[in-house]
């Protein structure tokens, strides 16, 4: 299966680096969730994403929120006090 994002390719390999950024602690954004953990520290929920790290990952290895279970994002929620607003058109 091909890559969705492929990281080493012209739009993304440009803009990586700002989208990690957080903007207000001028570091990169963190894991939020210790769902990586077992690729080591550097992976953990309080770990700041780097580029390298990503780039170490296979495809599919890293998942958004919906495609977890729903036990795991309750966690998630539960832990990190994550809001979720739906916009009625």
């Amino acid at each position: 299966m091909e890559d969705l994002i492929q990281l080493d390719s012209y739009p993304v390999q440009t803009t990586l680096r700002i989208l990690l950024q957080d903007k207000t602690i001028k570091k990169n954004i963190i894991w939020a969730t210790d769902s990586y953990a077992s690729f080591g520290e550097a992976y953990t929920d309080r770990s700041h994403i780097t580029v390298n790290q990503l780039k170490k990952m296979n495809y599919g290895m890293i998942q958004p929120r919906i495609s977890k279970d729903m036990k795991q994002q309750t966690q998630r929620t539960r832990k990190s006090a994550e809001v979720f607003t739906l916009v009625y058109t």
